[in-house]
């Protein structure tokens, strides 16, 4: 963020983009489940990724989550940093790949993964929403906390007003 700007505003703008991408990736779940896109293996393939995120206790899937929120954020830092087209992909390409290869969760891919269970039949909306909210949860903490780190480490103490006090003994 470049400019300080009201919380209910901000709140507001990630509330409509989260609502989006939420609904979206229902409406992809339900063609998934709905049509012939995915044959006999990918249909079972998919039903287990889903399933094997609703067998997870919530803070299992929190802490995945919040790994998962470390990585996003760091992406979002390093693409910005980045001073190619070649070099921000293979950013993008490298921590991306490394969500699911370790087993983390981001909150929008698990809406879908269970979108599609819970239209296949096999989990309710209940396990739904206990994946998606143990998740966004995990990545909106993981993500602040690691913005909020970096953003403290480059911000020179002579910019906050209590940096420059002296301590008196």
């Amino acid at each position: 963020m470049t400019r300080l700007t009201e919380l209910p505003v901000l709140l507001r703008i990630w509330g409509v983009v989260f609502f989006a991408n939420i609904m979206g990736a229902a409406l992809l779940a339900f063609l998934l489940s709905n049509t012939g896109i995915f044959n006999t293996d990918s249909a079972m393939a998919a039903l287990r990724f889903g399933e094997h995120a609703a067998e997870l206790p919530w803070w299992d899937l929190f802490w995945k989550a919040v790994m998962a929120g470390w990585l996003v954020a760091s992406m979002v830092w390093l693409v910005h940093a980045a001073r190619d087209m070649t070099g921000r992909f293979i950013i993008v390409y490298v921590l991306m790949f490394m969500i699911p290869s370790a087993d983390l969760f981001h909150c929008i891919i698990a809406s879908c993964e269970m979108a599609y269970v819970v239209f296949e039949g096999a989990v309710s909306w209940l396990d739904y929403g206990h994946v998606l909210s143990a998740v966004t949860i995990g990545n909106t903490v993981g993500g602040v906390v690691l913005v909020a780190i970096l953003n403290f480490a480059q911000v020179p103490s002579r910019r906050l007003p209590e940096g420059n006090k002296k301590q008196v003994e």
